[in-house]
């Protein structure tokens, strides 16, 4: 489970119905395409698809559901978050960088 993974996860949660989100997944994509092999590891929700899990991550984790949504998970707990227009490779590049 990505809440008891130790060091840090980061989660895409993506609508497949939604055009905002492919937007997100297109720069979630080409950031995860240049992430280290020894960095983070990577997780994509699909909230449509997978909607249960969706709505325990959210529970889970204490954030309103968002999609699309990318959240850092550090030991379980989220370290950052963000929504719709600030899912940016220079966003995501920057969080990297910091962790």
């Amino acid at each position: 489970m990505l809440l008891a993974t130790k060091g840090d996860v980061f989660v895409f949660k993506h609508s497949t119905r939604c055009p905002t989100s492919a937007a997100a997944l297109r720069a979630w994509q080409a950031w995860a395409a240049r992430v280290p092999a020894d960095g983070p590891r990577l997780a994509m929700v699909r909230v449509v698809e997978e909607r249960a899990l969706s709505q325990s991550l959210a529970r889970l984790v204490g954030l309103a559901h968002r999609s699309p949504q990318v959240l850092l998970l550090r030991n379980g707990r989220v370290a950052w978050h963000a929504s719709h227009g600030a899912i940016t490779e220079a966003a995501l590049d920057g969080v990297l960088a910091r962790r």
